[in-house]
C-alpha cells in the first residue's frame, strides 16, 4: 500500500485539478481559484 502525505494547500490544488478533469469547472474558473484562499461556497 502506498501512503501519500499532503498539506492543505497541495490538497486544495489537487481538488481543483480533479474538478477540471471531471469537467465540473472550467479552466477560467480554476485559474481564479487555484491560488486563492476562497472556499467552495464562493464557487472555488
Amino acid at each position: 500500500m502506498t501512503v501519500v502525505s499532503m498539506g492543505a494547500k497541495e490538497f486544495s490544488r489537487l481538488d481543483v485539478l480533479m474538478d477540471l478533469e471531471a469537467r465540473r469547472v472550467t479552466v477560467r474558473d480554476a485559474c481564479g481559484c487555484s491560488g486563492s484562499n476562497a472556499d467552495r461556497s464562493s464557487g472555488c
